[in-house]
């Protein structure tokens, strides 16, 4: 593969079994990292098979955001643990799991129980890759729980399978859900029970 290396560009190589949390500054036409952090973020997710050969994978990663400017982290820094894993078992599914290791308490909005240090900590869109070697549906229903009511999931949305980019695409929730905040996400489906 080649890819053009011009003086303003780079490139993240997702290693199978890792998540990255990205934002395309180019598209957002970000010149400061404030300017990211007036925008939410994108998951981009390449599961790694637990056993090859088995419709089973896992991915991890680790996200932390911050204002950029404070120095005190206590109740100032939202780190997540992000988990998904995919399974065929009750039908297809990929679950992924929020684990909120350290919280910005300082920026708590009780109204919706957010705590969002900037817009960063929200959820714009999942992308999930070298789906072809997995998927057996087209559509997926999109789902969220909330602090860890894994009884009452919302659904907030479709992702489909886009055989251009072999990815499974979420692009974000309907207008008709609210933004998905990442400090109170439990966890998110994506499920297909046809």
């Amino acid at each position: 593969m080649t890819l053009p290396s011009q003086l303003n560009e780079s490139f993240a190589h997702l290693r199978e079994g890792h998540i990255i949390p990205m934002q395309d500054a180019k598209a957002l036409k970000a010149m400061t990292t404030k300017d990211l952090q007036n925008a939410p973020i994108d998951l981009h997710i390449l599961g790694k098979y637990n056993v090859p050969g088995l419709p089973n994978w896992r991915a991890e990663g680790t996200y932390l955001n911050d204002d950029g400017l404070t120095t005190q982290l206590a109740g100032n820094v939202n780190q997540y643990r992000l988990v998904a894993t995919y399974s065929q078992t009750g039908g297809e599914s990929i679950i992924l799991s929020v684990g909120n290791t350290m919280n910005a308490t300082n920026y708590l909005n009780k109204n919706t129980n957010c705590s969002a240090v900037n817009n960063a900590d929200y959820l714009q869109s999942i992308y999930i890759y070298n789906a072809t070697s997995f998927k057996q549906h087209s559509v997926w229903f999109v789902s969220v729980a909330y602090n860890q009511d894994v009884n009452n999931y919302q659904t907030i949305g479709q992702a489909a399978f886009d055989a251009a980019t072999n990815r499974i695409v979420f692009d974000g929730p309907s207008q008709q859900s609210a933004p998905i905040c990442l400090s109170n996400v439990f966890r998110i489906a994506l499920k297909n029970f046809a």
